[in-house]
């Protein structure tokens, strides 16, 4: 449960119940995404305050919901990106969404070989395989082949 300091009792917004600021927030979670889009928003809401990122973090459901994105990410630090959903996510069914541009071998960035944030995502995805209630790749042969070779594995 948590509770208020004096100081956060002047913001009008804080004067509500965490239970109140949770159901908030799930309303806007919920409309999030009924219109497709990634569950961002809820990180973003976690950064205005102290108070929400508490409620935030502290509920599963909002972090069940993993999209990553390899042409918007620094592909280096996906595997961490992953992490700290799944943690945050604990024993929730996870729909993850892996979304890139379909580029062929040849077309590849040569400064980050495919292995390079693959393998590593995939070995932190494929953790919690027992989790997944979907999983959407979007990308080449070239991406998704490694991502899979590696979950088997």
């Amino acid at each position: 449960m948590l509770t208020h300091t004096p100081a956060l009792n002047n913001v009008p917004i804080h004067r509500l119940p965490p239970e109140v600021t949770l159901e908030i927030f799930k309303a806007h979670h919920l409309f999030v995404l009924a219109w497709g889009r990634a569950a961002l928003p809820m990180l973003r809401v976690a950064h205005v305050c102290r108070f929400w990122r508490h409620i935030i973090h502290q509920y599963r459901p909002f972090w069940s919901t993993i999209s990553l994105n390899l042409d918007l990410c620094h592909r280096l630090k996906l595997d961490q990106q992953a992490a700290f959903w799944l943690a945050r996510a604990g024993n929730e069914l996870l729909d993850i969404t892996i979304t890139a541009s379909y580029i062929t071998e040849f077309e590849l960035r040569k400064d980050q070989p495919v292995h390079e944030y693959i393998v590593p995502l995939a070995r932190v995805l494929c953790e919690s395989i027992g989790h997944w209630r979907s999983l959407d790749i979007y990308g080449s042969p070239a991406e998704i082949y490694p991502f899979f070779a590696n979950c088997v594995a």
